[in-house]
């Protein structure tokens, strides 16, 4: 993120006492500064556009959603992060702001370390954003200059955006270590059903951008209702955990070229028999790569689930439970060709994880399994395929090969 006194951050609210305690959670940090009514926000906005704005919804004159609108209709002024300021109770207000294009809200009474917080957050997504946008630009430029070299400044500025990608999520690392090392996962196992299923290698690097930043979202949603079942909250409540996939999109559309990345992420929940969210769409209305994505989200969060049963079990009986319902859901919610590919990568994976080598016993580490079974010079088998050695079965071994019973090399499975 760029240097924190360089962000300019404005704060619009009609209440002193809050502008009081915003200013002094932020004026240590960045440049402050301050407009009580929309009118003087929206002039403010014009004549010295910020880097973060704090909006009040409830204010005389024109209200928060009417600036908020505003500042969105104006090509110019449309990229700055709009967080709105609500109170707990208005949460019709906040799926509402959210149409409108904010990016996030700050509950009253205000928490001086999550504003902090939010506004750093947001201040990082837009510089990461920014960082995008001028990949973009120069490849746009490089090609004007350049046509010959098109094809490798196309794929030398693709891996530097999915680098500035990759930086991005380490940093959410940092909020939610979780979140991160599953966008990670998810990334992984979306781009291999994407080559799985012949995508192109354009289709690919979307996918494998909008992978990595498909739950990016979800830091907008309060940690009570992160956690909670469906059943167990309101409607209201519900529309706006939904509000996640929508609130990604709404950071990555002013970028040019990332269009498509924020639409694989706005309908990566979307399900082919149309009971998905948020907009409902049925089977081919939903791109393929929002379907590969859900499909493979669906599976890793089965797979890594964090309730008591799940604790107790193992990776590999994780990992069978994960396929078993998400094949279940193959026709209805998931198109059947992509779970068929989802679960081959799985299958291929494993067994790249056995391919074998052949090493002198003196190489031999615990943990490695034998790939072949261990015999005497004379046939006598002493050791079975399968046998995951530990340094008293390396002793062993190397005993055998002193007393000259067995040949030096073995058969080991390569660790990946």
């Amino acid at each position: 993120m760029s240097d924190q006194t360089q962000s300019t951050i404005l704060v619009v609210d009609d209440t002193e006492a809050n502008i009081d305690i915003l200013v002094g959670a932020l004026d240590d940090l960045y440049d402050v500064c301050v407009a009580m009514d929309g009118e003087s926000a929206l002039q403010i906005v014009d004549e010295n556009s910020p880097d973060l704005i704090l909006l009040d919804i409830m204010m005389p004159g024109i209200d928060g959603y009417e600036v908020c609108k505003k500042i969105k209709d104006n090509p110019e002024n449309n990229a700055i992060p709009i967080i709105f300021i609500t109170a707990m109770t208005e949460i019709k207000d906040k799926t509402k702001g959210f149409s409108l294009g904010a990016v996030d809200y700050i509950t009253k009474p205000f928490e001086i370390v999550e504003v902090q917080a939010r506004v750093e957050t947001h201040l990082a997504l837009q510089d990461a954003r920014k960082q995008l946008q001028n990949q973009n630009e120069i490849l746009e430029d490089k090609v004007q200059e350049r046509t010959k070299e098109v094809t490798q400044l196309n794929e030398e500025l693709k891996q530097s955006m999915l680098n500035s990608v990759r930086i991005l999520i380490g940093l959410i690392e940092g909020f939610d270590p979780s979140l991160g090392s599953h966008s990670k996962r998810v990334a992984i196992l979306s781009r291999e059903i994407g080559k799985a299923l012949g995508v192109s290698s354009e289709e690919l690097f979307q996918l494998e951008i909008a992978s990595l930043l498909h739950d990016i979202g979800t830091l907008t949603i309060p940690e009570r209702l992160k956690h909670s079942q469906t059943s167990k909250i309101s409607k209201e409540e519900l529309a706006l955990v939904r509000q996640h996939t929508m609130f990604t999109q709404s950071v990555l559309s002013p970028a040019k070229g990332l269009n498509e990345v924020g639409v694989l992420i706005r309908n990566h929940k979307e399900n082919i028999d149309g009971s998905g969210f948020p907009d409902g769409l049925v089977g081919k209305d939903i791109p393929l790569g929002a379907k590969i994505i859900g499909a493979a989200n669906a599976y890793d969060e089965i797979r890594n689930s964090k309730d008591v049963n799940a604790q107790t079990m193992s990776q590999k009986i994780k990992e069978e439970l994960a396929i078993q319902n998400i094949t279940k859901l193959a026709g209805t919610r998931y198109e059947e060709n992509i779970i068929k590919a989802l679960i081959n990568v799985i299958n291929e994976y494993h067994e790249k994880k056995k391919e074998v080598i052949r090493i002198t016993i003196d190489e031999l580490k615990p943990d490695q399994i034998l790939a072949k079974n261990l015999y005497t010079n004379q046939g006598k088998l002493i050791m079975s395929k399968g046998t995951k050695l530990s340094a008293y079965i390396i002793q062993r071994m190397e005993s055998f090969k002193v007393a000259k019973l067995v040949s030096d090399l073995v058969y080991v499975y390569m660790a990946h």
